[in-house]
């Protein structure tokens, strides 16, 4: 007669049936929106931004979701805790009322775009003040130059493209924008003969650093952020980070 022993399968049925559930991977979701090249549903990875964002938190084994919407729907859905956060965006006050702030994932620099038939000289923000400004409705343009903005006749409008026509159409002279989105969107909306006409003025306005949002509604965005840092610093660190950035140059 043949005994089959069996006694020493039943941890191993154990460890087989939890398995799953143990190694089961977190999602999240995050309202994503148009801001190439950093941000954008038309590029691969969703942007250079969304890339950083998606691979710090798979190396945590955190799946991301993105929804995509127009800015102010986006910040104001991850505000009250309907999504877990928010890219891209600088600090300000304001925002540190309802959300945590993740190490920076991204430096940008703001510059002043301007036609190259017209020379633009300026040491302070003081020397703008004889120049017709072009500005986007919703950004933060720092400290010195919202103080310049409230001295001067800024003319505002609801996006940079509008402000490129403008500033080929000579009703501004200049134009302040991230010289990444900037270059971007010059690209996408003309031919290389009409973005050939902008440049960049080589003295930035200001740099700055962008960041992942948390919403302080959701209690488990304490520690979505502690993981996203930790992804993050690891890019960092096996210099993956640099890559992508280099790739998207």
């Amino acid at each position: 007669m043949i005994i089959v022993k069996t006694i020493h399968t039943f941890p191993l049925l154990l460890i087989l049936i939890f398995m799953p559930a143990l190694s089961a991977q977190q999602e999240i979701t995050l309202a994503n929106g148009e801001w190439p090249p950093w941000l954008s549903e038309n590029l691969p990875y969703y942007g250079l931004a969304s890339r950083i964002v998606t691979q710090a938190f798979s190396l945590e084994n955190i799946k991301v979701n993105y929804k995509f919407y127009p800015w102010k729907r986006g910040y104001r859905e991850a505000q009250m805790g309907l999504l877990n956060g928010t890219l891209l965006w600088n600090k300000s006050t304001q925002r540190e009322k309802f959300f945590y702030y993740s190490d920076r994932v991204l430096t940008g620099k703001t510059v002043i775009f301007h036609l190259k038939k017209k020379t633009i000289n300026w040491e302070t923000s003081a020397d703008l003040k004889k120049y017709r400004v072009g500005a986007t409705l919703g950004y933060n343009y720092g400290e010195e130059f919202e103080r310049l903005i409230k001295e001067i006749d800024v003319q505002f409008v609801p996006s940079d493209a509008q402000n490129f026509k403008k500033l080929l159409q000579g009703r501004i002279d200049i134009f302040f924008l991230d010289i990444a989105i900037g270059n971007t969107i010059l690209k996408a909306l003309y031919s290389p003969e009409t973005v050939a006409l902008f440049t960049s003025h080589p003295k930035p306005i200001r740099k700055m650093g962008y960041y992942l949002l948390f919403s302080k509604e959701n209690p488990n965005n304490k520690s979505l952020l502690k993981k996203f840092n930790l992804g993050l610093s690891k890019l960092n660190e096996n210099g993956t980070l640099q890559r992508f950035i280099d790739e998207s140059h």
